[in-house]
């Protein structure tokens, strides 16, 4: 059996713990969906309420912008493009790219030299020398050729 003074200490602590559960019961409520300007703390990470986002509003409306587009994209829209030519008095629909060659070579043709050297600057080289065969060289050409090829393949040699 407890005594008189034991039972009393109990009934104390379980008195101030009913009220400290209702004091947290109370901030629970107070700090509910339903938060008042008075129990609310502005501090570090809590802005003023008066400063915060609707609800279901959003932070950034517009979205993140769209990535701006390079020079050479650009450029290479614009020459997909399609267009109207007229060409020995029929009309047809080609790419821009396809209507500068074509200009670029018929001025060649014509002979325009400034159009000739745009013409040949877009070549590749290879396209433009016809293939090498060593069977076709000299003699001299031939054995330099080889030379060289072994100078190269055998870096001791130098």
């Amino acid at each position: 059996m407890l005594n008189t003074h034991a039972t009393t200490e109990i009934k104390q602590s379980c008195i101030f713990f009913d009220f400290v559960i209702a004091q947290r019961v109370e901030e629970c409520k107070d700090s509910g969906s339903e938060t008042t300007m008075a129990n609310y703390k502005v501090g570090r990470g809590r802005p003023p309420k008066e400063h915060s986002w609707q609800k279901g509003t959003s932070g950034n409306p517009r979205g993140r912008p769209k990535g701006r587009r390079s020079l050479s994209s650009t450029i290479e829209a614009a020459l997909k493009e399609k267009i109207e030519i007229e060409e020995n008095g029929e009309k047809r629909t080609v790419t821009r790219l396809d209507a500068i060659v074509s200009r670029l070579i018929e001025d060649s043709i014509r002979g325009h030299v400034q159009s000739l050297r745009a013409l040949a600057a877009l070549m590749p080289a290879e396209d433009l020398a016809p293939p090498v065969n060593i069977a076709d060289l000299a003699e001299q050409d031939r054995r330099l050729i080889e030379s060289l090829s072994r100078r190269f393949a055998d870096p001791s040699t130098n």
